[in-house]
């Protein structure tokens, strides 16, 4: 046995029943009391040092002394780190950032200044930049 009624009268009947009842959101809210209150986000931290400061021990910009041309160039200025101690980082990375914003002779200023500034501080860390350097 079939009924008389259309799929277009099923449909309408159900929107008149939803239409009916309280809207979702109101059945399934939450007083403004019972919520608690949203933390508050930190500032976010500045970092150890970057190119825009001078570094602490004197008034020179590190990053920006990988810049210079090898005769003006100082290796000991360019190292935020001591003498022994492993490579940051932090410092080849920012120094393939200062690369990646730059283009020609200048790119190349900056490698070999990394690579001196490498060798006068810790000569032991200069294989394994070197072996990420790209081929070709």
């Amino acid at each position: 046995m079939s009924s008389d009624r259309t799929v277009t009268d099923v449909l309408m009947g159900a929107a008149r029943r939803c239409n009916q009842e309280e809207p979702p959101l109101l059945r399934f809210s939450v007083p403004a009391q019972a919520l608690p209150p949203l933390p508050r986000s930190p500032k976010p931290s500045k970092p150890p040092w970057s190119p825009d400061e001078p570094k602490k021990s004197g008034s020179h910009r590190p990053l920006l002394e990988l810049k210079k041309k090898g005769s003006d160039f100082d290796p000991r200025a360019a190292a935020n780190w001591k003498d022994g101690e492993p490579v940051p980082f932090l410092f080849f990375a920012r120094a393939l950032d200062l690369i990646f914003n730059e283009s020609g002779r200048i790119i190349t200023d900056i490698i070999c200044n990394v690579f001196r500034t490498v060798m006068a501080a810790t000569p032991d860390d200069l294989l394994p930049r070197f072996i990420c350097r790209p081929i070709g």
